[in-house]
């Protein structure tokens, strides 16, 4: 005999919060106290870090000023969250290639720098998942447009801040052929899922029950 579980039958819900405006009030909270320790950025990661937030902006909206096909694989092509994931990931590596080449002379390893630049990139995406999802799974719907806008704004931040970090930890370090290897194979293949899920959507969606299941 078949038995199906409803999820809710094992977990509390928790209780809502009075409106939209607390998520903003403690993101902003969150925010600047992460601005106020920001000591641990140099002032180049601090610029760095102010180049993807402006970038992200300009590919967010530029398809809708300019929609032609290299900008299309690049910029945002409606508000999806693949499509801002996918923004964040172009932003990110427009921003570090920026680094590169205006910081190359300073650079005393330059296989570690790339590879790191690589990873972080790739892994990026992968944060403003984990931290925009906060949200739906701790409140719920964000029933204020402003209010998502200003969310959507608070995980872009903190995003780019834990990339950072991560560049602060492995630049420098001695990569073994393997972990080269898993960076540059998953940066391409990031690249080309991205490319690719713009123009044609797989068949399957990330919280969607696959159909006959």
């Amino acid at each position: 005999m078949e038995v199906r579980v409803h999820a809710e039958e094992f977990f509390i819900q928790l209780p809502p919060f009075p409106n939209s405006y607390i998520i903003a009030r403690y993101g902003l909270q969150i925010t600047f106290g992460v601005f106020q320790k920001m000591k641990f950025l140099r002032k180049s990661e601090l610029l760095k870090f102010l180049g993807f937030w402006v970038i992200f902006l300009i590919l967010h909206y530029a398809y809708d000023f300019l929609p032609v096909l290299p900008i299309k694989i690049i910029s945002g092509i409606n508000e999806s969250f693949f499509q801002n994931i996918k923004v964040g990931f172009f932003a990110y590596l427009i921003v570090n290639l920026a680094e590169y080449f205006t910081h190359q002379k300073d650079i005393d390893n330059r296989e570690s720098f790339i590879l790191t630049r690589l990873f972080s990139t790739t892994i990026l995406p992968w944060f403003m998942f984990i931290i925009w999802f906060i949200a739906p799974a701790y409140y719920g719907q964000i029933s204020s447009v402003t209010i998502e806008i200003m969310y959507a704004n608070i995980v872009l931040i903190l995003s780019g801040i834990c990339a950072l970090a991560i560049e602060q930890t492995m630049e420098g370090i001695h990569y073994q052929a393997l972990s080269k290897v898993v960076i540059i194979t998953l940066f391409f293949i990031s690249t080309s899922l991205y490319i690719i899920f713009t123009f044609n959507l797989p068949w399957v969606d990330v919280f969607a029950i696959p159909i006959g299941y």
